[in-house]
């Protein structure tokens, strides 16, 4: 017998939204994968780069490595979160995972607040300049995938990957610091994850493809002129 196809299911399926999702160990490779590149990790583990590493000359002085980790920390994870949180027990969000169109749009929003408000904090400190550039990114990012989302909804893992591949692009091409097997090693885990997103049926290979190349340019471009 045919499996009858609710109208729900065709719609969820042409919109990109979240639809059955395949079973087994691939999947739950898929899931490791989309999870330790999530968007609100993604801005640690550059930031960890830029100031925990020898790759890039003094990118961070010594004395303000934990610093500037924690209040990036605080900003891209820890807000953020709190924020989805509230809006999930208020019932303004229905699924932690953000999976429908319709909800993203206030969290990215208040994330790209987060992303901002560190931009700012670090803007008077000249030695950091780096770091400042690469939040700016963030939120330039982050207010492309919420503007995005109001018409149709976009790839947020590729977005941020391509994000962090489109700044890194700039330091590489610049030669600032020794990035280009970070670049390399980048480009073959964002590939990972697009796959991944396709595999879990996440998005459609347009959203995963408009998500990254979005992330990319945005953040490529303000990384050379914030």
């Amino acid at each position: 017998m045919c499996k009858k196809i609710s109208q729900s299911e065709i719609v969820a399926s042409s919109l990109g939204e979240t639809t059955t999702e395949p079973s087994g160990w691939r999947k739950v490779l898929a899931r490791i994968i989309s999870f330790a590149m999530h968007p609100f990790v993604l801005p640690l583990y550059m930031v960890a780069l830029l100031v925990y590493t020898d790759l890039i000359p003094f990118a961070v002085p010594e004395e303000l490595d934990n610093y500037v980790f924690l209040v990036v920390a605080m900003n891209a994870l820890v807000m953020p979160a709190f924020c989805i949180m509230i809006l999930k027990v208020t019932g303004i969000i229905r699924e932690w995972s953000l999976s429908t169109r319709k909800e993203r749009i206030v969290p990215l929003l208040m994330v790209a607040l987060s992303y901002g408000c560190s931009g700012w904090l670090f803007g008077d400190v000249l030695p950091l300049f780096i770091i400042r550039r690469f939040m700016w990114s963030a939120f330039g990012c982050a207010v492309f995938a919420a503007v995005v989302n109001m018409f149709w909804q976009v790839s947020l893992h590729l977005t941020g990957a391509g994000g962090a591949m489109g700044a890194l692009f700039v330091m590489v091409m610049v030669g600032y610091g020794d990035l280009l097997w970070v670049f390399a090693g980048l480009t073959l885990l964002t590939g990972l994850l697009g796959t991944a997103r396709l595999y879990l049926r996440k998005h459609s290979l347009a959203q995963v493809c408009v998500g990254f190349a979005g992330g990319f340019a945005i953040s490529a471009l303000l990384t050379v002129l914030s």
